[in-house]
């Protein structure tokens, strides 16, 4: 599984070389602003013949990383000297936590990791530094689903109080004179831990085979820290289908269940929209908007603005799909029917689906099937097994493999 690297596209990297000294210029586009930070780093002018070998190489990789990581460090530091220091009087206490937070937390972090990397004498003992180091980064899954929060309740502090924003202002301008804002300033930590499987690949490119140790700590450390990335994006991701199921919930009415039941419960969302559905005790095709989830299907009827009145639940691991129909059928709505059917496993009922589309029937069954699957895998079915989706509270690693159980919802590998 790759790295989903859309926090890193916009960063590029130019190096020029004076004296002994290598300038490393790194351009950041977030949002619609850019900004820049040059960073010096010294290496090693021994050459042969005018070339860098590739020890040399190796060691510029490794200052590069532990320098970088020193001005990390920094950055976190000013962050709350200069920031969520002088700021604090001045932001209501709930606006003051979202906005910074984990800053503290991951100041304290980073001033430790730093001082390990400086330590380390070798390869493989830089490379068990972020084998030690790995499950402190998991806070980085919450800060950056975080993130996107904490810079619209900056931005909305700022416009509904003038005095605040001046301050700032005069923060930002303390800081760094006013070359970047405390809204860009907050993205940083996301784009640094998401780098560094990156730093690491290129440790490993320079660090000869025959070295064995170290290549193969090197090797495993990045693949601990692609793990890491994997486990935040993820995070991520869960957090905002979190909120758009939350949404959901909020807009349903007459939801007949149980008090303490939350939609979140049945898993991801994997599709919704307007379906035709006629149960085939009915007999009448009924105007319906319906909502896949992992483990149900919640069938609603659509009412005024973003309201839905429920209607049913159907629970995926008691029906199989059955598309028997190979053509299209016309009815008395020719623009609804195209059909497939979601048969009760012990045959007490079946509904029949209507889709405007043969495209949209496809990927209302494609979304019914992976729920299907996910609730059912084809793995168990020749077994004994009984399989349960389990969301866990707290960070879970496998205990075959040692990888992160990824997301916040029936976390799997």
């Amino acid at each position: 599984m790759r790295v989903a690297a859309g926090d890193l596209r916009d960063e590029r990297v130019m190096r020029r070389v004076e004296g002994g000294i290598t300038k490393i210029l790194l351009l950041r586009r977030t949002g619609t602003e850019r900004f820049a930070v040059t960073r010096k780093v010294r290496r090693s002018t021994r050459t042969f013949g005018g070339a860098i070998t590739g020890g040399e190489k190796r060691d510029y990789v490794i200052q590069e990383l532990v320098e970088t990581e020193r001005n990390y460090s920094e950055v976190l530091s000013s962050l709350l000297r200069h920031f969520a220091r002088p700021l604090s009087s001045l932001l209501r206490p709930e606006d003051n936590v979202r906005i910074f937070f984990g800053i503290k937390e991951l100041s304290e972090i980073h001033v430790g990791f730093h001082s390990q990397l400086r330590k380390a004498r070798s390869g493989a003992a830089l490379a068990h530094v972020f084998l030690d180091w790995r499950e402190k980064f998991l806070i980085y899954g919450d800060y950056c689903a975080n993130l996107t929060l904490a810079q619209n309740t900056l931005q909305e502090a700022c416009a509904r109080n003038e005095v605040l924003n001046q301050e700032v202002i005069r923060c930002q301008q303390e800081a760094n004179n006013g070359k970047f804002k405390l809204r860009d300033i907050l993205s940083v930590p996301m784009q640094r831990v998401l780098k560094y499987h990156l730093l690491l690949d290129k440790l490993v490119e320079e660090t000869p085979r025959e070295w064995v140790e170290d290549y193969r700590q090197l090797a495993k450390a990045r693949e601990v820290m692609v793990d890491v990335a994997q486990y935040i994006n993820e995070v991520k991701r869960d957090s905002d289908t979190l909120d758009i199921i939350k949404d959901i919930q909020a807009s349903i009415i007459d939801w007949d269940v149980p008090e303490d039941t939350q939609l979140k419960d049945f898993g991801r969302l994997l599709r919704d929209g307007e379906l035709k559905v006629k149960a085939h005790g009915d007999q009448r095709i009924k105007a319906r908007y319906a909502f896949i989830f992992e483990q149900v299907v919640l069938i609603c009827k659509a009412g005024r603005g973003d309201q839905y009145c429920y209607r049913e639940t159907l629970r995926l691991d008691d029906y199989r799909l059955e598309d028997h129909i190979g053509r299209r059928t016309l009815g008395r709505d020719s623009r609804w029917s195209y059909q497939w059917l979601l048969v009760h496993k012990q045959a007490y009922t079946a509904y029949t689906l209507y889709a405007r589309t043969e495209e949209q029937k496809q990927i209302w069954i494609k979304a019914l099937q992976d729920a299907i699957d996910n609730v059912n895998p084809a793995a168990c079915r020749s077994t004994n097994h009984k399989f349960k989706l389990t969301t866990f509270d707290t960070p879970r690693s496998c205990h075959r493999c040692g990888r992160f159980l990824k997301g916040c919802i029936f976390q799997v590998k």
